[in-house]
């Protein structure tokens, strides 16, 4: 059985290329096959960093090792740091021991 992939992205630029510093010349000839937004097809990697940042807010991730060592967790670890407003759990921002093994 054959399996059909379908191709990620899109082909080389057609018609006038655009003027805008952000568009990478490479890509409007070849063809943009990143996994970014549609509003970002053929643009440089700095540019879209750029375009981000104007756009950011201040928020952490707080990423918890679970007790069975979930196989997606591959860095090990001593410690789960819970960090947060301190209205947003009762433990607040403290330490947690890992389980022993």
């Amino acid at each position: 059985m054959t399996e059909h992939l379908e191709e990620i992205g899109v082909g080389p630029w057609r018609g006038e290329w655009p003027t805008d510093e952000r568009y990478d010349p490479e890509l409007l000839a070849h063809g943009d096959r990143r996994n970014v937004g549609d509003q970002y097809r053929y643009w440089t990697r700095e540019a879209i960093v750029a375009d981000l940042d104007t756009r950011r807010f201040a928020y952490h991730v707080a990423i918890e090792k679970s007790r069975n060592g979930d196989p997606g967790n591959r860095r090990p670890g001593t410690t789960t740091r819970l960090m947060g407003h301190p209205d947003w759990f009762s433990l607040q921002s403290r330490r947690v021991p890992a389980p022993s093994r």
